[in-house]
Protein backbone atom coordinates (compact mmCIF):
# COMPACT_ATOMS: atom_id res chain seq x y z
CA UNK A 1 0.00 0.00 0.00
CA UNK A 2 1.45 3.31 -1.40
CA UNK A 3 -0.69 5.92 0.15
CA UNK A 4 -4.51 6.16 1.92
CA UNK A 5 -6.61 9.41 1.83
CA UNK A 6 -9.65 9.28 3.90
CA UNK A 7 -11.65 11.83 1.87
CA UNK A 8 -15.02 13.32 3.79
CA UNK A 9 -17.37 16.58 3.98
CA UNK A 10 -20.35 17.89 4.21
CA UNK A 11 -23.46 16.69 2.53
CA UNK A 12 -23.20 18.37 -0.95
CA UNK A 13 -19.62 19.72 -0.80
CA UNK A 14 -19.03 18.10 -3.82
CA UNK A 15 -17.19 14.30 -2.56
CA UNK A 16 -17.92 12.79 -5.84
CA UNK A 17 -16.72 15.55 -8.21
CA UNK A 18 -13.45 15.47 -6.61
CA UNK A 19 -13.56 11.85 -6.40
CA UNK A 20 -14.33 11.29 -9.84
CA UNK A 21 -11.49 13.83 -11.25
CA UNK A 22 -8.93 11.95 -8.90
CA UNK A 23 -9.72 8.92 -10.79
CA UNK A 24 -8.92 10.86 -13.85
CA UNK A 25 -5.73 11.69 -12.38
CA UNK A 26 -4.29 8.04 -11.69
CA UNK A 27 -5.93 7.42 -8.28
CA UNK A 28 -7.73 4.18 -6.91
CA UNK A 29 -11.45 5.07 -5.42
CA UNK A 30 -13.57 3.65 -2.69
CA UNK A 31 -16.52 4.98 -1.60
CA UNK A 32 -18.45 4.21 1.05
CA UNK A 33 -21.76 5.16 -0.11
CA UNK A 34 -21.14 2.53 -3.09
CA UNK A 35 -20.47 -0.11 -0.92
CA UNK A 36 -23.73 0.64 1.50
CA UNK A 37 -26.18 0.69 -1.41
CA UNK A 38 -24.03 -2.73 -2.17
CA UNK A 39 -24.78 -4.62 1.55
CA UNK A 40 -28.62 -2.94 1.79
CA UNK A 41 -29.27 -5.37 -1.55
CA UNK A 42 -32.38 -7.34 -0.90
CA UNK A 43 -31.73 -10.70 0.75
CA UNK A 44 -28.39 -9.79 2.26
CA UNK A 45 -28.62 -9.46 6.19
CA UNK A 46 -28.38 -5.48 6.29
CA UNK A 47 -31.45 -5.29 4.07
CA UNK A 48 -33.57 -7.81 6.71
CA UNK A 49 -32.23 -6.09 9.61
CA UNK A 50 -33.58 -2.83 8.53
CA UNK A 51 -37.20 -4.35 6.98
CA UNK A 52 -37.34 -5.65 10.87
CA UNK A 53 -36.24 -2.49 12.38
CA UNK A 54 -38.37 -0.23 10.10
CA UNK A 55 -40.95 -1.60 8.72
CA UNK A 56 -42.19 -2.39 5.02
CA UNK A 57 -43.26 1.22 4.63
CA UNK A 58 -39.13 2.04 3.71
CA UNK A 59 -39.26 -0.82 1.23
CA UNK A 60 -40.27 0.09 -2.78
CA UNK A 61 -42.24 -2.00 -4.89
CA UNK A 62 -39.59 -3.43 -6.81
CA UNK A 63 -38.31 -4.68 -3.58
CA UNK A 64 -35.60 -2.00 -3.37
CA UNK A 65 -34.76 0.06 0.13
CA UNK A 66 -36.81 3.71 -0.51
CA UNK A 67 -33.79 5.78 0.39
CA UNK A 68 -36.24 8.63 0.90
CA UNK A 69 -38.25 7.00 3.16
CA UNK A 70 -35.33 6.18 5.40
CA UNK A 71 -33.65 9.20 5.13
CA UNK A 72 -37.16 11.45 6.32
CA UNK A 73 -37.39 8.93 8.98
CA UNK A 74 -33.73 9.47 10.41
CA UNK A 75 -33.60 12.90 9.81
CA UNK A 76 -36.51 13.50 12.10
CA UNK A 77 -35.44 10.96 14.91
CA UNK A 78 -32.34 10.60 16.43
CA UNK A 79 -32.32 7.08 17.53
CA UNK A 80 -33.45 5.56 14.27
CA UNK A 81 -30.45 7.30 12.77
CA UNK A 82 -28.26 5.39 15.73
CA UNK A 83 -30.71 2.45 14.68
CA UNK A 84 -29.97 2.53 10.75
CA UNK A 85 -26.19 3.29 11.60
CA UNK A 86 -25.48 0.63 13.76
CA UNK A 87 -26.32 -2.17 11.31
CA UNK A 88 -24.92 -0.42 8.12
CA UNK A 89 -21.45 1.36 9.51
CA UNK A 90 -19.59 -1.83 10.77
CA UNK A 91 -20.70 -3.59 7.19
CA UNK A 92 -19.16 -1.02 5.14
CA UNK A 93 -15.82 -0.67 7.05
CA UNK A 94 -15.31 -4.59 6.63
CA UNK A 95 -15.97 -4.40 2.97
CA UNK A 96 -14.26 -0.73 2.31
CA UNK A 97 -11.13 -2.40 4.60
CA UNK A 98 -11.19 -5.93 2.30
CA UNK A 99 -11.13 -3.22 -0.74
CA UNK A 100 -8.53 -1.08 0.16
CA UNK A 101 -6.20 -4.68 1.20
CA UNK A 102 -6.69 -5.20 -2.43
CA UNK A 103 -5.69 -1.81 -3.87
CA UNK A 104 -2.62 -2.07 -6.37
CA UNK A 105 -3.13 1.89 -6.71
CA UNK A 106 -0.18 4.20 -5.39
CA UNK A 107 -2.63 7.00 -4.21
CA UNK A 108 -5.80 5.26 -3.29
CA UNK A 109 -8.88 7.65 -1.95
CA UNK A 110 -11.02 6.23 0.48
CA UNK A 111 -14.54 8.87 0.71
CA UNK A 112 -16.38 8.07 3.86
CA UNK A 113 -18.85 10.77 3.96
CA UNK A 114 -19.14 10.22 8.31
CA UNK A 115 -15.57 9.39 8.39
CA UNK A 116 -14.54 11.87 11.53
CA UNK A 117 -18.24 10.51 13.15
CA UNK A 118 -17.39 6.88 12.58
CA UNK A 119 -13.69 8.00 13.99
CA UNK A 120 -12.02 6.17 10.87
CA UNK A 121 -9.69 8.93 10.76
CA UNK A 122 -6.88 6.77 11.65
CA UNK A 123 -6.81 4.19 9.35
CA UNK A 124 -5.24 6.34 6.52
CA UNK A 125 -2.41 7.87 5.84
CA UNK A 126 -3.60 11.19 5.27
CA UNK A 127 -7.47 12.80 5.96
CA UNK A 128 -8.59 15.53 2.89
CA UNK A 129 -11.71 17.03 3.46
CA UNK A 130 -13.74 19.13 0.95
CA UNK A 131 -15.61 21.76 2.32
CA UNK A 132 -17.91 24.45 0.51
CA UNK A 133 -20.74 27.27 2.28
CA UNK A 134 -23.89 26.43 3.37
CA UNK A 135 -25.78 28.36 0.90
CA UNK A 136 -23.59 26.66 -2.08
CA UNK A 137 -24.51 23.17 -0.21
CA UNK A 138 -28.03 24.00 0.05
CA UNK A 139 -28.68 25.11 -3.89
CA UNK A 140 -27.18 21.58 -4.71
CA UNK A 141 -29.36 19.98 -2.44
CA UNK A 142 -32.03 21.30 -4.17
CA UNK A 143 -31.10 21.19 -7.39
CA UNK A 144 -29.68 17.41 -6.67
CA UNK A 145 -32.11 15.93 -4.51
CA UNK A 146 -35.47 18.14 -5.23
CA UNK A 147 -35.95 18.59 -1.69
CA UNK A 148 -37.68 21.94 0.22
CA UNK A 149 -35.14 24.12 1.99
CA UNK A 150 -36.07 23.16 5.33
CA UNK A 151 -35.05 19.61 4.64
CA UNK A 152 -31.76 20.65 3.23
CA UNK A 153 -31.36 22.64 6.23
CA UNK A 154 -31.99 19.84 8.82
CA UNK A 155 -29.65 17.16 6.86
CA UNK A 156 -27.02 19.89 6.54
CA UNK A 157 -27.74 20.53 10.54
CA UNK A 158 -27.35 17.17 10.88
CA UNK A 159 -24.30 16.49 10.27
CA UNK A 160 -20.62 18.23 12.26
CA UNK A 161 -19.53 21.22 10.80
CA UNK A 162 -16.77 21.77 8.97
CA UNK A 163 -14.85 23.41 11.87
CA UNK A 164 -14.70 19.39 13.40
CA UNK A 165 -13.91 18.19 9.95
CA UNK A 166 -10.54 20.64 9.59
CA UNK A 167 -8.98 19.55 12.57
CA UNK A 168 -8.58 16.33 11.36
CA UNK A 169 -7.57 17.58 8.00
CA UNK A 170 -4.17 17.21 6.24
CA UNK A 171 -5.47 18.61 3.51
CA UNK A 172 -8.42 20.74 2.08
CA UNK A 173 -10.01 21.40 -1.13
CA UNK A 174 -12.46 24.74 -1.11
CA UNK A 175 -15.04 23.72 -3.51
CA UNK A 176 -16.82 27.42 -3.69
CA UNK A 177 -15.44 28.40 -7.04
CA UNK A 178 -15.92 27.06 -10.57
CA UNK A 179 -15.15 23.50 -12.08
CA UNK A 180 -11.60 24.98 -13.29
CA UNK A 181 -10.65 26.34 -9.69
CA UNK A 182 -11.52 22.74 -8.29
CA UNK A 183 -9.77 20.93 -11.11
CA UNK A 184 -6.45 23.67 -10.92
CA UNK A 185 -6.31 22.13 -7.14
CA UNK A 186 -6.88 18.40 -7.29
CA UNK A 187 -4.01 18.54 -10.42
CA UNK A 188 -1.72 20.22 -7.63
CA UNK A 189 -2.81 18.19 -4.92
CA UNK A 190 -2.14 14.73 -6.70
CA UNK A 191 1.26 15.67 -7.76
CA UNK A 192 2.07 15.88 -3.54
CA UNK A 193 -0.29 12.54 -3.37
CA UNK A 194 2.15 10.71 -5.43
CA UNK A 195 5.29 12.15 -4.27
CA UNK A 196 4.34 11.14 -0.97
CA UNK A 197 3.41 7.54 -2.08
CA UNK A 198 6.71 6.86 -3.81
CA UNK A 199 8.23 8.39 -0.44
CA UNK A 200 5.86 5.63 1.27
CA UNK A 201 7.12 2.98 -0.68
CA UNK A 202 10.83 3.85 -0.33
CA UNK A 203 10.43 3.64 3.17
CA UNK A 204 8.39 0.67 3.87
Amino acid sequence: MALTVGLTGGIASGKSTVCSQLAQLGAGIIDADVIAKVVCQPGLPAYQEIIEKFGRKVVMADGQLDRKALRNIIFNDAQAKVDLETIIHPRVREQLLAQLAESTHMVTIIAVPLLIEAKMQYLFDRILVVTTSRSQQIKRLLQRDGISEQLAKQMIGAQIDDEQRLHYADDIIDNNGDFNALTEQLEKLMKTYQKLAVNNQLTH
